[in-house]
């Protein structure tokens, strides 16, 4: 996914809104730790003869999809790379998130 652009931040390690670039990618916590991965590593997405490489480049702290009993995660890669992904992959995932305000 891209990084929200209103609310429900996706933070780093020092709680600061993870910015990605062309080629990175920002890995959940769960799976830093599950598969032992660090800043700096190299991932790669294949699927129907399509690759596409990544660098990890931030850590993810996500409130809502980081424990271990949610199935879903939220890698955070550029727009760029989002945009080539959703043409090659097929079925996507959504999640709707809305913001309340009391105007009482």
């Amino acid at each position: 996914m891209k990084q929200n652009a209103n609310f429900n931040f996706l933070l780093d390690l020092n709680n600061k809104v993870i910015q990605i670039s062309k080629g990175e990618i920002g890995v959940p916590i769960y799976f830093m730790q599950k598969y032992n991965l660090h800043i700096g590593d190299e991932i790669w997405i294949i699927k129907n003869n399509i690759e596409q490489e990544f660098t990890i480049s931030a850590c993810v702290r996500d409130v809502q999809m980081n424990p271990s009993i949610v199935s879903s995660k939220r890698f955070v890669i550029s727009n760029e790379d989002l945009e080539r992904l959703k043409r090659n992959l097929g079925k996507r995932e959504y999640l709707i998130e809305f913001q309340l305000t009391d105007v009482n």
